[in-house]
């Protein structure tokens, strides 16, 4: 057996990264590969460096497409996939070798493989082969566990049975959490099926070295608009999990906030915006079955602006973005 993986890659201004991304592709021990880039709308090279691609590799396929955002660039890709499988890989990031090969190998009956993945900032970074133990999950237990936060999951450092995600697409016009909607819609659509999840890392995500923290809140409720949507899809298909859908409605409300209080924009909009997402956050109340440190965000919001402040701010000066990368992978050794 050696089914055909449709690799997706949206493209979007990746002149200086997009070269490594398709190396790291185009290397793997596993060939029988379909890569699709899809150009979206990019104002710089990267067009050209697609099709430059494109005529070195027959396996590469050049989707151009005006410009509409990761989902939409998604989307288009899975729209002309062919594969029996569907890997979706981010035009700046890279794979170990032995990517696609591992995750097929541990896949079996599974409509889902899951590695772990790991932060790099350089793209010689070197992956390293580890005996695989993998452990098979029922889908309604995977999609728990991601309701409740214990599973950082992505649509990245993931392949899917092509069949099993038929018609569901990425929302167009979200531009934060699109991927939790997605794999929160798959595992709901897949009910009583199998993921396949091993904690080797075999996903590399780059972070660029001195990249500024973002300091301006641009005024996306995107967050809160996706965890609205996961609990309705909640209540109608587990009832008995709304108190997860509820307090992931109350953390994306918290995590917008904690945007506003990081931004440099004080203006009246913002402002107004902050007082209007904490009354939607004290009405929702808090269940008992929280965690501490939601648990902490919301008691400093109700006790008052200042208290709340102070909160998010010395928070962020102790866990800086490395540490808390190590917090998830905490949460998901203990899977």
């Amino acid at each position: 057996m050696n089914p055909l993986v449709s690799v997706i890659i949206p493209v979007y201004n990746l002149g200086k990264h997009l070269q490594h991304c398709y190396e790291s592709v185009a290397i793997q021990t596993y060939r029988n590969l379909e890569i699709l880039l899809v150009n979206d709308g990019s104002t710089d090279d990267s067009l050209n460096i697609c099709y430059q691609i494109a005529d070195l590799d027959n396996r590469v396929k050049v989707i151009e497409k005006k410009n509409g955002g990761v989902s939409s660039a998604r989307n288009a890709g899975l729209d002309n996939a062919h594969g029996e499988y569907i890997a979706f890989i981010d035009g700046d990031d890279i794979i170990a070798p032995f990517y696609i090969e591992e995750l097929l190998n541990g896949c079996g009956d599974s409509v889902l493989s899951v590695c772990m993945h790991e932060r790099i900032n350089t793209y010689t970074h070197s992956f390293k082969k580890t005996d695989n133990l993998f452990r098979k999950l029922n889908t309604e237990k995977c999609c728990e566990r991601v309701l409740k936060g214990h599973f950082p999951i992505s649509t990245c450092a993931c392949i899917f049975l092509n069949k099993s995600i038929g018609m569901l697409r990425f929302p167009v016009g979200i531009r934060n959490n699109e991927d939790k909607l997605f794999i929160i819609k798959f595992l709901l659509n897949n009910s009583n099926e199998r993921v396949t999840i091993t904690q080797s890392k075999m996903y590399g995500y780059y972070v660029r070295e001195g990249s500024a923290t973002r300091t301006v809140w641009d005024g996306s409720l995107d967050i809160i608009q996706v965890a609205d949507e996961i609990y309705d899809l909640t209540l109608d298909q587990h009832p008995e999990w709304e108190t997860y859908a509820k307090l992931n409605k109350i953390g994306a409300r918290i995590d917008t906030l904690k945007l506003i209080v990081r931004s440099s924009n004080k203006s009246k909009f913002v402002k107004d915006s902050f007082s209007k997402i904490k009354k939607e956050v004290l009405s929702l109340g808090y269940p008992s079955s929280g965690g501490r440190t939601l648990k902490a965000e919301y008691i400093a919001l109700k006790l008052g602006n200042t208290f709340f402040v102070m909160l998010v701010k010395s928070y962020y000066m102790v866990m800086n973005d490395q540490k808390r990368f190590k917090r998830n992978e905490e949460q998901i050794k203990s899977f």
